[in-house]
């Protein structure tokens, strides 16, 4: 037979009454071959070294053994079990070894958690002749006051009709009776398996209507009555959804019974006494099992709460509507792209070159002195800007060759104006895209606005960078020190009106915010509606207190309903999605700041022209007021 290699780390006291015989040895190598996993076998016991020796000699046969410790019942030597791999261990103890009662009780969660259990007597499988107590009695008595509950692993053997019976011990809570079940029967060598499955979990999933505490958060006392039911499914609809997705699990997959207890948020520590309030508060102080409702993974209760594999969107956002391209741009820049407006500017320099040309031709045939003959030529070519704006040519044409340049020039350009008009048209009417990060958020002129929930205040206050900083500075109200809330209602109210001087920008669960946006926006406003996202994490998971002894029934039945559908079809029915829309243009009256560069080339035109004016007067008075001084110094 193949032997695994094998490390012994041996450390024998005296006093002991296991019963170390062949029989013994072949009954512990073949239950860890039936376990069918690589064993890490401990032993606790009260050994001396001949039989410690004996044994180890048997169990250097078994193929499946990968590592032996042979330790004391002392309670110091609970630390070997505590290893990254602890659903390989196998635990056997002596319960007729002094301590054995205390090393037990100390073990703890370990008794629950992954490692599996062997508990042996000292007289094998036979009764006591003195007190007439069975095995069963013995073992019953020795785990009467630790946790076995539905996950563990606790195994112990029996004689029932001249056979070998492989049992385990649980209970379905630790306020419950113990319970017993056949594992197995040995015989001649091999285990005949009596379980349907091999999973603890699955075999005893039913846990007869048991009482689960369980905390669930409302925040309105609506939901109160409406938890299981899909009317107004906006109105706290991730703790809705989470409720009718733990009932189907207690009702149709555990057979438990869920004890209420009600929140009114999902608990967050004070930052002074360290203390933990709502849902998450009852799972640290013990006040419940399960959480009612899905939570973010946060630092903190990664370390105060075990958290399952049950993801749900949790989606917590910013939703606005996109604000005027006008608001975020020049749009009478962009008409035409960088090039295009470099040709247009040749072309009129080059028509102005050709008007000042065509011009000082006419000037030579007139014979006009050279100083006329620029200045003619200079005004030619200012003529440009009028026939450029299609304000018609300041000059009457005195020639055939000036009156084609001018007719050229106006249709010429009044093509190009069409074409920038018809652009100005579509832009005005055009939602801007430079919102794209929280950054372009909170540099922008948007108001900003929650739902009120209270987790709005821990994880803004919590910001660190400085976006984050910035950002709860502007959603803060600076005069009371609180949040900008606004009840659903009134935050998409103020997201669709159009003539609100501010644009705003509302912070909530999308959920509840589509189904209101759905009743109130039409098709072509939804397509303007944008997202940013300020929590890292928008995924919320279902959670149970550390140490949870029911914590993998949940698990389990939690992806089954997820393979299955059921959390799917849920969580559709009751979670919005964004709404669809029909792309269009929403016409609308001109605003201020979309004609704001026009309106700033008026104002530094006008400004010019007034300093110019200035100018000159103050020259043509300095003129006047020098030049008799000079005729009478004369």
């Amino acid at each position: 037979m193949f032997i695994t290699r094998v490390w012994i780390l041996l450390l024998c006291y005296p006093l002991v009454f296991f019963p170390t015989n062949a029989a013994s040895t072949e009954l512990l190598s073949d239950l860890m071959l039936f376990l069918k996993v690589p064993v890490k076998l401990a032993l606790f016991v009260c050994w001396d070294e001949d039989k410690s020796f004996k044994f180890l000699r048997k169990m250097l046969q078994a193929s499946q053994v990968h590592f032996v410790q042979l330790k004391s019942v002392a309670v110091e030597n609970i630390a070997i079990l505590d290893t990254p791999e602890p659903h390989q261990h196998l635990a056997v103890i002596d319960i007729s070894c002094p301590g054995s009662d205390k090393f037990l009780a100390e073990a703890q969660y370990r008794i629950y958690n992954k490692i599996r259990w062997v508990l042996w007597n000292e007289n094998g499988y036979e009764k006591k002749t003195n007190g007439g107590d069975e095995q069963e009695d013995v073992i019953f008595r020795s785990v009467a006051g630790l946790p076995v509950t539905g996950l563990s692993e606790v195994y112990y053997f029996s004689v029932e009709r001249g056979e070998t019976v492989i049992k385990d011990v649980y209970r379905r809570s630790v306020m419950m009776n113990l319970n017993s079940s056949v594992v197995g029967v040995w015989r001649n060598g091999i285990i005949e398996d009596k379980r349907w499955t091999q999973s603890v979990v699955m075999r005893r999933r039913n846990l007869q209507m048991l009482p689960i505490k369980t905390s669930l958060v409302y925040t309105t006392n609506y939901t109160l009555s409406h938890f299981g039911d899909f009317e107004n499914n906006e109105v706290d609809s991730i703790p809705r959804t989470a409720y009718l997705l733990l009932d189907t699990l207690f009702t149709y997959y555990l057979n438990a019974t869920m004890e209420k207890r009600f929140v009114t948020t999902w608990g967050y520590p004070d930052h002074t006494t360290g203390v933990w309030n709502g849902m998450s508060g009852d799972l640290i102080y013990r006040h419940s099992e399960a959480a009612g409702s899905m939570m973010l993974i946060t630092q903190n209760r990664l370390l105060k709460i075990d958290y399952l594999k049950m993801p749900i969107p949790l989606r917590i956002k910013f939703i606005f509507k996109a604000p005027n391209l006008s608001e975020t741009s020049n749009i009478f820049q962009m008409p035409f792209d960088f090039s295009v407006w470099m040709c247009t500017l040749a072309l009129v320099a080059i028509t102005a070159t050709v008007f000042a040309v065509v011009h000082g031709v006419l000037m030579l045939r007139r014979k006009n002195s050279i100083r006329n003959r620029y200045l003619e030529m200079l005004n030619a070519a200012y003529d440009i800007i009028p026939v450029a704006t299609q304000q018609g040519s300041l000059l009457e044409p005195k020639s055939s060759a000036q009156k084609i340049m001018i007719f050229v020039s106006l249709a010429g350009l009044m093509f190009i104006e069409v074409s920038f008009s018809a652009k100005i048209i579509s832009l005005i009417q055009a939602p801007s895209e430079r919102i794209n990060s929280l950054r372009d958020l909170v540099e922008s002129r948007l108001e900003l606005g929650t739902d009120g929930q209270p987790y709005n205040r821990f994880y803004f206050s919590k910001a660190t960078d400085p976006v984050g900083i910035k950002l709860y500075k502007r959603i803060t109200n600076q005069n009371a020190d609180t949040l900008n809330a606004y009840d659903t209602e009134q935050g998409v109210r103020k997201l669709q009106t159009v003539t609100n001087p501010e644009l705003f920008a509302y912070h909530g669960f999308t959920s509840t915010l589509y189904q209101q946006i759905s009743r109130t926006f039409n098709d072509v406003e939804k397509c303007y509606l944008r997202e940013l996202t300020f929590f890292d994490s928008g995924i919320g998971y279902f959670s149970v207190q550390q140490n949870f002894t029911l914590r993998e029934h949940f698990h389990i039945g939690l992806m089954k309903m997820l393979e299955a559908g059921v959390a799917t079809r849920l969580v559709r029915r009751m979670l919005n999605e964004k709404p669809g829309c029909t792309k269009g243009v929403m016409f609308r009256p001109l605003d201020l700041v979309d004609t704001r560069f026009a309106m700033e080339i008026a104002a530094f035109g006008i400004l010019g022209a007034v300093c110019l004016l200035l100018a000159e007067i103050v020259l043509s008075k300095y003129t006047l007021w020098k030049t008799p001084v000079q005729n009478y110094t004369e």
